[in-house]
């Protein structure tokens, strides 16, 4: 037996139909379970429970064993004085408070369908990656729907969070925010803290001074990532060298990254560093300030050509400085820009939604979601292996956070879906 099936059934007063009571014979009637408690201390607070003719309010302790009391020191924590039930798979004598006062004990062995905790067994002692996988068809579309769209709301305010932080630490300025939010992301994991750096370098209040000028603003971040200072002379490349001596004295630039923070190696060409400045370059060069376009914005189709831009002549055949590939390099491609919405627009929005207390920027970012088609990697292979429906982005960042946040962590017993198979009316 799991602690954590005996929470649930407490939580959910899953008992057999009848009426419960303690091991001295007294009735119990559990006005309200109380609320879990996540940090230090009794499991459940503010309970309210009848024992015999007697009301009480307080806490619950629940464990597998009540010798566990024991075992966890509660006997000399005044903290657990105020536990009115001690909730208990097997009873095994009377245990006591620190004031010295005896707790009656509910003991669940008894009282619980044992077609729920076999449900619950197979559930968290599954060896499939996902644990539901054999007991899936016993919950309805509708709550796998519901479940997966709970899951992108919690993935949304999870990104939203660490939004809210860098928001925070760029004193307020939801612009500089967007744009190192961006960098991050355009670096994707290979580069991503070094694209992150280069932004934290060339902050976007010197990035919307050169708005208007590619390769002045491909002078900065080049200049500025360090990838400049051991190419061969060529005339683009000296081009950039000149601009960026100019710049550097005239704001006073310091801060510089070395070649060696950047990665190539087996990365594909159209993922090269190089490759990635210029086309940052290109979306940061459209005269929208680059937070209002995220969030402002009328039509997605507006969105998508905003980072869909063309970068300079030079980065049209080349990956990175030196020798021309052998082929026209595209623009952006869309799966990238679809990357780009997910991990970029939306927490945006879904950050802004929060901070301004508007539910219509949250509304908007599972909307731009909507209309992106769904990532195709192994998590959403295996739900759609399953016969689960992955038909768009939102689906599938849905089912990433629920495999990530849940069946990873076995936490079968906080999902929507693992709450419907272990309930008595699956």
């Amino acid at each position: 037996m799991r602690e954590n099936i005996l929470h649930f059934i407490w939580q959910h007063q899953y008992f057999t139909p009848g009426g419960i009571k303690t091991t001295g014979g007294e009735t119990i009637q559990v006005l309200k379970p109380g609320f879990i408690n996540t940090n230090a201390g009794p499991d459940f607070e503010q309970a309210k429970i009848r024992i015999g003719e007697v009301e009480w309010n307080g806490d619950v302790e629940i464990h597998v064993s009540g010798s566990d009391w024991l075992a966890h020191g509660h006997q000399n924590d005044q903290a657990y004085n105020k536990v009115i039930l001690h909730v208990v798979w097997e009873d095994n004598g009377d245990m006591f408070r620190k004031d010295g006062t005896v707790m009656p004990v509910l003991e669940l062995k008894e009282v619980v369908d044992s077609a729920l905790l076999e449900r619950a067994s197979a559930l968290l002692e599954s060896i499939e990656t996902i644990p539901c996988a054999s007991q899936l068809h016993l919950v309805s579309d509708l709550t796998v729907v519901e479940t997966v769209h709970r899951a992108l709301i919690r993935r949304l305010e999870r990104k939203a969070q660490t939004v809210l932080n860098e928001l925070s630490a760029n004193k307020g300025d939801w612009s500089e925010t967007a744009y190192r939010l961006l960098m991050r992301h355009m670096g994707m994991k290979v580069n991503g803290d070094s694209f992150y750096e280069l932004a934290r370098a060339v902050p976007y209040k010197l990035i919307r001074k050169y708005k208007h000028s590619q390769i002045l603003l491909e002078a900065l971040l080049f200049g500025a990532s360090g990838l400049l200072e051991s190419q061969k002379n060529e005339a683009y490349v000296d081009r950039l060298k000149e601009e960026y001596n100019f710049l550097i004295h005239k704001h006073e630039l310091e801060k510089r990254l070395t070649p060696e923070q950047w990665k190539f190696m087996r990365l594909r060409p159209a993922n090269f560093p190089t490759l990635r400045i210029a086309q940052v370059v290109s979306i940061l060069s459209k005269p929208v300030d680059v937070f209002e376009m995220f969030t402002e914005y009328n039509k997605s189709d507006a969105l998508f050509k905003f980072l869909k831009a063309d970068t300079s002549d030079y980065w049209k055949s080349h990956y990175r400085f030196g020798p021309e590939a052998r082929k026209k390099i595209p623009a952006l491609g869309k799966a990238s820009v679809d990357i780009l919405v997910l991990n970029v627009v939306a927490p945006l929005l879904a950050a802004y939604s929060i901070s301004i207390s508007d539910n219509a920027y949250m509304e908007k970012a599972i909307s731009i979601s909507e209309v992106l088609k769904p990532e195709n990697n192994r998590i959403t292979r295996q739900w759609s292996g399953l016969g689960v429906r992955v038909g768009n982005g939102a689906e599938s960042q849905g089912l990433i956070e629920l495999y990530n946040e849940y069946c990873k962590e076995k936490a079968c017993l906080s999902c929507g879906i693992g709450f419907k198979i272990l309930n008595f009316k699956v």
